[in-house]
């Protein structure tokens, strides 16, 4: 890495410009995905599955322990909320799923998402509008009692 200076004569400001190699940045790069991978490892509530026909795409996703009192987890960003487990109430803030292909030990797991939508766009699924509306009339209902 090398530093210049340069005197811009119409602004009369000096301006540095530094040059990075770029080999570098590529490994600071590969060092961060390094890092990301082995956070997401030691993680319990981490899973990773292959999906599609010839598994040719990957899902990463988070799961809720069903013990009860425990926080609800994103299934997609692993934020832990302070919503909880077993109360029904709660729960029905989110779009709720059972994960239970058999692909991973230890389950079923349960996959909380804020919106039938998120869901579809993150498991590549398709769900019914019956569900979508059943689901909307009861998160808002419920979002009425508790926001009261």
């Amino acid at each position: 890495m090398y530093n210049e200076e340069f005197y811009n004569d119409a602004d009369e400001i000096a301006t540095t410009v530094t040059n990075t190699n770029s080999s570098t940045i590529n490994s600071d790069k590969y060092e961060e995905k390094r890092r990301m991978k082995e956070i997401k490892r030691l993680d319990s509530g981490y899973s990773k599955v292959k999906k599609g026909e010839i598994r040719r795409y990957s899902v990463e996703f988070y799961h809720t322990p069903t013990t009860p009192d425990t926080q609800i987890r994103n299934a997609i960003s692993g934020e832990r909320t302070k919503w909880r487990v077993g109360r029904k109430k709660e729960e029905a803030l989110f779009f709720s799923v059972c994960f239970s292909t058999g692909e991973l030990r230890n389950g079923p797991y349960i996959l909380f998402y804020d919106t039938p939508e998120q869901y579809e766009k993150h498991q590549y699924i398709k769900v019914s509008q019956q569900t979508k509306e059943k689901w909307y009339e009861n998160h808002i209902k419920v979002r009425m009692e508790l926001y009261k």
